[in-house]
């Protein structure tokens, strides 16, 4: 499972992506990554969203 993070606007622009490993509920995921996405967020001083990906299909749409 993975967490990708990008810019929110009319490009949405991927700044990050986490591999995840062990075992954490859905709503441990979730808490963590917008936690994360907020840190990111302040740092890059822009807004910030993430997706989760539960089965591998981000990565198959960006190796195209």
């Amino acid at each position: 499972m993975k967490i990708v993070f990008y810019e929110k606007g009319e490009l949405s622009i991927i700044v990050g992506a986490s591999k995840l490993k062990g075992e954490l509920t859905i709503e441990q995921i979730k808490n963590e990554s917008e936690k994360k996405a907020k840190e990111l967020g302040e740092l890059l001083g822009r807004e910030i969203g993430f997706l989760i990906d539960m089965n591998g299909k981000l990565d198959a749409q960006f190796k195209k």
